[in-house]
């Protein structure tokens, strides 16, 4: 289960609901290759964070660099963060 796993993992969704990306990290990130950052435009990207932290400011950067529609962390602790970008880019 991705909120008590050891490592990052993520996923996207799609505007129907429907996983459409999936990628497992390390203990302190995921690495995204230009092929992921392609796929992860303007879709809702949702990763974990086994320290329980909250968004980095490379969360921040990243998704909004790569025009995600939203991004949620999911910690072990219970307390999940969302953000959302407020705009949808056409492809």
């Amino acid at each position: 289960m991705i909120r008590t796993s050891p490592i990052e993992i993520g996923f996207a969704y799609d505007s129907h609901d429907e996983v459409v990306w999936f990628k497992e990290g390390d203990s302190g990130r995921i690495n995204l290759n230009n092929e992921d950052i392609k796929k992860l435009f303007n879709l809702s990207f949702v990763h974990n964070h086994p320290n329980n932290s909250n968004f980095s400011d490379i969360d921040i950067e990243t998704c909004s660099n790569i025009k995600c529609y939203s991004m949620e962390v999911i910690n072990p602790n219970r307390i999940d963060y969302k953000v959302y970008f407020n705009y949808i880019y056409e492809s």
